[in-house]
């Protein structure tokens, strides 16, 4: 009966250290997953606002998704003589390898300028070299 009791006890501690190591592994893949981010469409990521391992305010966008991939933006910085000739508005144009898009100034933003434009078909990557030609 003794020898009975021993092997009770042990059962319950061995089954105590398996719940132990049951939720110490469920908070592990809760901390895991919860660092793993999901789009709430299909598009593409065209900028990142953070590195991975930075501690994130839940309030900051981490990144920017485009998802409508021919309406798209330029943003230039032309040189302070030029910047204070341009106006929202003006019409533009975007040259993307030997195709020329039209395009318009959207704003004028802290020694940037946003040109929008629209291109045919759609661009599949964030980093597409573009010229812009400014009219004035």
């Amino acid at each position: 009966e003794a020898r009975v009791e021993a092997v009770a006890q042990e059962i319950e501690a061995l089954t105590r250290i398996v719940e132990q190591n049951t939720a110490a592994t469920e908070q592990a893949k809760a901390e895991a997953t919860s660092g793993e981010l999901h789009s709430p469409s299909d598009g593409i990521v065209v900028a990142r606002h953070g590195q991975p391992g930075d501690t994130v305010d839940p309030s900051v966008k981490l990144v920017e998704i485009a998802t409508e991939l021919t309406a798209l933006q330029a943003i230039v910085t032309p040189d302070p003589a030029s910047l204070g000739k341009i106006q929202a508005g003006q019409p533009a144009v975007v040259r993307i390898g030997d195709q020329e898009i039209a395009g318009a100034v959207q704003e004028v933003r802290n020694g940037e300028v946003v040109v929008y434009f629209n291109t045919g078909e759609p661009i599949h990557t964030a980093e597409v070299p573009a010229q812009v030609r400014i009219k004035f």
